[in-house]
């Protein structure tokens, strides 16, 4: 279960029917997208049974992950060349 739906589901712990609710209408989101997928023949890349947009979610995210990483890399090496050369002060006279 990813993370979205299990958040949402904890958070309507309080009401288990509208929890089961959720829970039904997430499976048959799941289920009616397969279906969609297995229709157009688009169900995935030579035998796999996960659909191509599924598998394009999961490759968004990582690039989010990434982007996230090369930005941290830019900031820490920022930091090091400004920790590395500090801009001249000005001499007292």
């Amino acid at each position: 279960m990813s993370d979205p739906v299990a958040n949402a589901s904890h958070a309507l712990s309080d009401w288990p029917l509208w929890n089961a609710v959720f829970l039904a209408a997430v499976a048959f989101a799941g289920i009616y997208l397969r279906y969609l997928g297995q229709r157009d023949k688009k169900a995935g890349i030579t035998g796999s049974d996960v659909p191509i947009y599924l598998m394009l979610h999961d490759a968004v995210r990582d690039i989010a992950t990434i982007k996230q990483l090369l930005e941290d890399i830019r900031n820490d090496q920022q930091l090091r060349n400004s920790i590395a050369h500090p801009p001249e002060r000005k001499k007292r006279t």
